[in-house]
């Protein structure tokens, strides 16, 4: 099978480079950079460490296209021009790993025509120096739909709970905050409850409710947001938040009344 190169847009569509005649040799993903911020103290020696925050280096995507004749090849060419161009970010997917994609913006580029091929290397910058997985975890767990498998899931998998005390399985590399802008994250209680209270005992996080709910109601943590039915219970809150660190995070719920569902919808980072 051909590698190629998916371009997916905000809306949904998508392009499949290989269907328009491109031919992919070489794909280069930088490593992460972190990024040190730093101080000094004035006649001192060293530096002050301050932190510091995830960059990455632009992807670069070397192809080619052929075309028979001069008037194929510039047809080719601002067909390219069109799919890439846009004024928003978009996802770029490597079919050599189907399961993962990245946030992107296309720079500028020139191509080279060399008799009748175009030889092109193509510069994405990055909105995130992560990528993020192609399915969140509501889409079910099926051989064949996107899923990275050597990742530990197994079959049966669910990010949907009906009892108090649950696991939720982080299999991507990176912290799941809902305080990062790049980062879909969402808790979605559904039930009777008094005095709601959602803790992370692994990472430590405790989320509370001062207020009630009835059997149809539905609490969502939508990133920063606490919502009941879609209307803002924030000032009831205690204003903390829920991560999600690598790995397996143990729950805890208590405040509950009768039967309960909770679902946790994010996608995995990868480095």
């Amino acid at each position: 099978m051909l590698r190629s190169i998916i371009i997916q847009k905000q809306d949904g569509t998508t392009y499949d480079l290989s269907e328009y005649g491109v031919k992919i040799r070489d794909v280069i993903i930088p490593s992460v950079d972190d990024v040190l911020s730093s101080d000094y103290v004035e006649g001192g020696s060293g530096i002050i460490p301050l932190g510091t925050r995830q960059d990455r280096s632009p992807i670069k995507v070397d192809f080619d296209f052929r075309a028979m004749t001069r008037e194929a090849f510039f047809a080719a060419r601002n067909t390219i021009f069109r799919i890439l161009r846009s004024p928003d970010w978009f996802y770029l997917i490597d079919s050599a790993e189907p399961y993962r994609r990245w946030k992107v913006y296309c720079n500028a580029f020139e191509p080279e025509r060399i008799w009748s091929i175009g030889r092109q290397n193509v510069g994405f910058t990055l909105v995130s120096p992560y990528a993020e997985s192609i399915n969140s975890t509501v889409i079910p767990l099926e051989w064949g739909k996107g899923w990275d498998w050597g990742r530990g899931f197994e079959w049966g998998n669910s990010y949907s709970f009906t009892l108090p005390s649950f696991t939720v399985n982080n299999t991507g590399d990176e912290t799941i905050d809902p305080r990062n802008t790049n980062t879909e994250f969402k808790i979605t209680y559904t039930g009777a409850s008094t005095n709601l209270r959602i803790r992370n005992l692994t990472t430590g996080d405790d989320w509370q409710y001062t207020g009630q709910s009835n059997t149809k109601d539905i609490i969502v943590l939508d990133g920063i947001r606490s919502l009941k039915n879609g209307l803002s219970i924030f000032r009831n809150t205690n204003r903390q938040l829920i991560t999600l660190a690598p790995g397996e995070n143990e729950f805890q719920i208590t405040g509950t009344s009768g039967i309960f569902t909770v679902n946790v919808d994010f996608r995995f980072l990868y480095v």
